[in-house]
């Protein structure tokens, strides 16, 4: 039952997020801006997905990691400090 609950939540996350990261894009793209947190985020969010979908307990664990806006600010900053002149502000 665990499987098909996380599975669910997965593919309901894989279809709102890709349709507000998308709107997101072309938002930054008009405004001629560069969104990479934004999108960083939303790519976290669909992998994150992804990974629930995925049948284990170490995908699941993941997958709600870099799901939760809490754990993916940490992955952010982590980012950001591995590679400042990608993420810069």
């Amino acid at each position: 039952a665990e499987v098909f609950i996380t599975a669910f939540i997965g593919y309901i996350l894989i279809q709102t997020t890709t349709q507000s990261t998308g709107i997101r894009a072309r938002l930054a793209i008009w405004t001629m801006e560069l969104p990479a947190q934004g999108m960083l985020k939303g790519f976290m969010i669909i992998i994150g997905a992804i990974l629930l979908i995925i049948p284990g307990v170490i995908t699941d664990i993941a997958g709600i990691i870099l799901v939760f806006p809490i754990t993916q600010s940490m992955v952010v900053s982590h980012f950001t400090r591995i590679s400042p002149r990608i993420f810069k502000h």
